[in-house]
């Protein structure tokens, strides 16, 4: 992100719920008839976590407050204070991404460098599988539906590429 003021919180939030926002709701939906009389909080609904940023909650609680759990403020250490989750694979991600800078020296331009973290978010979240997730990569963890096979990043691209020689838009 160019900068983290609510505007620009608030669209990264509106992409995101574009994408998934049929998601939240089917699980909402099915937690809901699992439990009728629970809260959501109690219910096993999609969960947004961010550190003490309040832009990123207060987006996220526009976008997403009646089917999503939300959970702000949480530190490095959250579980030393007791919490579940922790930030620190976020953390650890922005360092990788520093790091890569460094190596690269710079990109050229805003361009370029949102392409490559884009590549990179992609690997991240749908190749390499993490071992604080028995394995799986963190698609697979969130039940997003896609067998990519062996090869999964050439496969994506395969897709990507299938998809906008159909005019379809994969931002």
């Amino acid at each position: 992100m160019i900068s983290r003021t609510r505007e620009q919180i608030d669209a990264y939030f509106k992409r995101i719920k574009s994408q998934i926002y049929d998601q939240a709701l089917r699980r909402y939906h099915d937690e809901k008839q699992k439990h009728p009389h629970r809260k959501n909080s109690k219910m096993k609904l999609l969960h947004f976590y961010s550190d003490g940023f309040e832009n990123y909650g207060a987006s996220a609680r526009k976008y997403f407050d009646n089917v999503c759990n939300i959970t702000v403020g949480v530190p490095i250490k959250a579980k030393a204070a007791g919490l579940e989750h922790n930030n620190n694979s976020i953390e650890r991600y922005n360092q990788d991404i520093e790091e890569r800078y460094k190596v690269t020296r710079h990109w050229g331009s805003f361009e370029s460098t949102k392409k490559t973290s884009k590549m990179r978010q992609i690997i991240h979240n749908f190749v390499n599988p993490h071992m604080g997730l028995a394995g799986k990569t963190p698609s697979q963890e969130a039940e997003i539906k896609g067998d990519f096979g062996r090869n999964k990043l050439l496969n994506l691209i395969e897709m990507v590429s299938f998809l906008k020689s159909y005019g379809d838009d994969v931002n």
